[in-house]
């Protein structure tokens, strides 16, 4: 599970964790990771430090994960980040840096474990509405996500012949720390959140758990 250490990567770590899951946790906080995993117990809990924006850290967990196991039955994508902006004053190193995180560094990923996916192995992505449903002022995410979504598709028809599923979950928005991350006031975050909420039927957002629940369904035969 990548981005692990919040929001729903961290909701899809204690699920797969209670299971008994051998699960390897690739994030950037690792305190938090190692204070929650000592808490609960979790003693089949291997956790790796890694900015998959760079590519090096790629390679690492990479190479980390292969020599650990031979062979892998589910992967979860959920490293990402989000940051508002439009075409004019996108800078090229937010854009840089949201291309490489959310997209480049999924496809080298799914592209060095392809011998490692056992038969029947299930492959999740976390993308989202902006991905396919425009607003204005996220270009640089949306494109990302848009990306993402492409990406599932066509891996899902490459690796159809080894019985490989790959599938992308497109919800937004979630309430996770993804703001908070890119230093968004908590008023700011509360006037979005009522916002966003005006127009779900349900009158509120979604919470890591509800995404989960998709997530076990999808890495399930």
């Amino acid at each position: 599970i990548t981005g692990a250490s919040s929001g729903i990567g961290l909701s899809a770590a204690f699920y797969f964790l209670n299971c008994n899951a051998n699960v390897v946790l690739a994030c950037q906080d690792v305190k938090t990771m190692e204070k929650i995993c000592k808490e609960n117990k979790f003693l089949n809990a291997i956790i790796l430090k890694a900015d998959l924006e760079k590519r090096n850290q790629v390679e690492y967990f990479l190479s980390f994960v292969t020599k650990l196991f031979p062979t892998i039955d589910v992967l979860v994508n959920c490293a990402g980040i989000k940051l508002d902006s439009d075409i004019e004053k996108t800078y090229p190193q937010d854009f840089d840096y949201i291309i490489n995180l959310n997209l480049r560094s999924i496809f080298f990923i799914l592209k060095e474990l392809r011998p490692y996916f056992n038969k029947e192995a299930s492959i999740i992505n976390l993308s989202c509405l902006y991905g396919t449903r425009p607003i204005a002022g996220m270009i640089s995410y949306a494109m990302s996500k848009a990306g993402l979504e492409t990406l599932t598709k066509y891996a899902a028809a490459e690796l159809a012949n080894l019985n490989v599923r790959i599938n992308a979950i497109s919800a937004c928005p979630v309430n996770t720390n993804s703001l908070r991350y890119v230093k968004v006031s908590e008023d700011d975050i509360k006037y979005f959140n009522k916002q966003m909420e005006k127009s779900i039927p349900l009158g509120r957002i979604a919470q890591p758990d509800d995404i989960v629940k998709v997530i076990v369904f999808l890495a399930s035969k």
